[in-house]
């Protein structure tokens, strides 16, 4: 499924922009992301002591102080709806799965798990907060206390699951099965958003279509490096700039599907595609520079 990942992602995009009435869909997304999230906090393995990292201070003065804060600046001439959904997808917390892949990149698991455990839980409130702050909520048509209770329930519930279920040892088995299919809820997730905005797309210019995919590009870049510059050490650079660049865009495609305009839902999703990209890249470069380091280690004479 992995090795598939990104193949099928496109043709999960493709379908959606062939086959309209994503809309309808739209009462499924909750319980689908709730599966989604119960499953990925479930794989993931934490302690309490792993929570407490200075580095979770550098993620919320990047992703919540100095790129929304940029992006909201730049993006003023951009349609409200791409402008929301970028501004969305770049506050929008961790991928769950963020630790696996700094793990597989030999960083520092334990601040990824930090930050991953962390901002998703406190994403409710982050989510709400900076929305109120930059955007004209009158202008926006949105309930945000509605909005809140929605994601409280959607975070903290499959959470509270997962918790419990780690705990049950004859569940460990079944649940770690299912969790290596998972990600086909995720496709359906993206192909649900991009089919219920595929009606508006074709009237959106391909200048603005453009310059969305270019700022999508610019944000994931920034959010990468942001992290790997301001990582003390080799493992803490490679954590930071995973949990600052790999984002949880199922939540936030729910979430502007469901509370904003279809559309809201496209940054996020070509972000899905870069972020994938990034890490692929990533994993290449370091495990051929773990290998030519063992390999000059091999030949050294004792």
């Amino acid at each position: 499924m992995k090795k598939l990942f990104l193949p099928l992602l496109f043709v999960a995009i493709v379908l959606g922009f062939i086959l309209p009435g994503g809309q309808y869909l739209k009462p499924l997304l909750p319980w689908l992301l709730s599966t989604l999230l119960f499953f990925n906090f479930y794989v993931i393995s934490f302690e309490r002591k792993q929570i407490v990292q200075k580095g979770i201070l550098f993620y919320f003065g990047v992703v919540f102080l100095i790129v929304p804060l940029l992006l909201f600046l730049a993006t003023k001439s951009v349609s409200p709806s791409f402008r929301i959904g970028l501004f969305l997808t770049a506050i929008t917390p961790s991928a769950i799965s963020g630790p696996i892949v700094v793990t597989m990149l030999e960083g520092n698991f334990g601040l990824s798990i930090a930050n991953t455990v962390v901002y998703n839980l406190f994403s409710p409130l982050s989510y709400t907060l900076l929305t109120k702050l930059y955007f004209n909520t009158s202008d926006l048509n949105v309930d945000f206390e509605q909005m809140i209770l929605k994601l409280l329930v959607l975070i903290c519930i499959p959470f509270g699951l997962a918790l419990v279920a780690k705990r049950i040892s004859r569940l460990t088995r079944p649940l770690q099965t299912i969790a290596s299919y998972i990600n086909i809820l995720f496709l359906f997730i993206v192909f649900s958003a991009v089919s219920a905005s595929s009606g508006r797309l074709q009237t959106i210019s391909g200048t603005e279509l453009l310059f969305v995919l270019l700022a999508v590009c610019l944000v994931v870049m920034a959010l990468y490096l942001s992290g790997f510059l301001l990582g003390q050490d080799w493992e803490s650079k490679k954590a930071l700039a995973v949990s600052m660049g790999h984002k949880n865009n199922s939540l936030c495609i729910w979430l502007a599907v469901a509370n904003f305009d279809p559309l809201a839902a496209i940054p996020p999703t070509v972000y899905i595609i870069v972020q994938h990209s990034v890490n692929a890249l990533l994993i290449l470069f370091f495990t051929r520079r773990a290998s030519s380091r063992g390999d000059r280690n091999v030949q050294r004479p004792s």
